[in-house]
């Protein structure tokens, strides 16, 4: 068990049980394409932890190092070194891989709120790398996908204009608070989604720990229902960041940031769903 202290341990872990279960995959004649998009996301992680700035040192690791230390549990103890992935496990995994990489991401994001300029060349530079990462993995393509389970076309025509809103904003043709908003709004629409499956009454009251206890995968206190109900953090935090910046108010944060953090926020989230529990 590494400890939950030492994140770059944790990813080095998670590492090689991927490395060792991609190689058996290939040795099958069976090379697992999801494996290799977490591997890469690993080895950013790595890069990322591994390049930290001295400006870092007493930076507090927040929820970093238990976020890293769940995934990795999972990895080690769903994941035996060859092993034929079936959807639901292969989902559950990319969820979690996108759940740690979100927490890394923020992480650079505390490091960035420095201020100095090492930092500040450091978190530019690594931000940047993860969104080329996202964009050569075709993200917002799978993540499209998932929105597509849910069943609604109203959610899924406001998930295209949010992405549409951040490619224009990001190629400065549309202002950042408009592509907030839009990304605001798609998110809000996947919870009603969310809540409208859960309910088991047209008025019942909802929450998120109950819908996740319905939903998420597994039964009882399963590890994903588990992070399921931890995804609560990560939205209530990214809703607040996206309201800052649509109301024109300053933020540190960039629309490129903020998409990155949508699509690991919607992969964490519906990743981790019961098969068919959404439709």
């Amino acid at each position: 068990m590494v400890e939950d202290n030492d994140p770059l341990a944790q990813v080095r872990a998670k590492k090689a049980r991927l490395s060792g279960l991609l190689e058996s995959a290939k040795s099958l004649g069976d090379a697992v394409p999801a494996i290799q998009r977490m591997l890469d996301v690993a080895q950013w992680e790595e890069d990322a932890l591994s390049t930290l700035p001295s400006d870092a040192s007493g930076l507090p690791l927040f929820e970093l190092g238990a976020t890293l230390a769940r995934e990795t549990d999972f990895m080690l103890s769903r994941f035996p070194e060859s092993y034929a992935l079936s959807p639901s496990i292969n989902a559950s995994a990319t969820a979690y891989s996108s759940s740690g990489a979100s927490a890394v991401f923020s992480y650079v994001d505390a490091v960035a709120s420095i201020r100095t300029p090492t930092a500040l060349s450091y978190a530019e530079s690594v931000e940047q790398e993860y969104r080329r990462l996202q964009a050569s993995l075709e993200r917002t393509d799978s993540v499209r996908a998932l929105v597509t389970t849910l069943g609604n076309a109203r959610t899924l025509d406001l998930f295209d204009k949010a992405a549409s809103a951040y490619a224009s904003a990001a190629a400065g043709l549309l202002e950042p608070a408009a592509a907030a908003l839009a990304m605001r709004t798609m998110i809000d629409a996947v919870k009603g989604d969310l809540w409208a499956a859960a309910r088991s009454h047209p008025k019942e009251n909802m929450t998120w720990s109950i819908m996740s206890g319905r939903l998420g995968k597994g039964a009882g206190d399963s590890p994903e229902r588990e992070e399921l109900i931890l995804q609560e953090q990560n939205r209530t935090a990214l809703i607040r960041d996206l309201s800052t910046i649509a109301k024109q108010r300053p933020s540190p944060e960039s629309v490129g940031n903020l998409w990155a953090r949508v699509l690991d926020h919607l992969d964490a989230v519906l990743g981790l769903m019961e098969p068919g529990a959404t439709a």
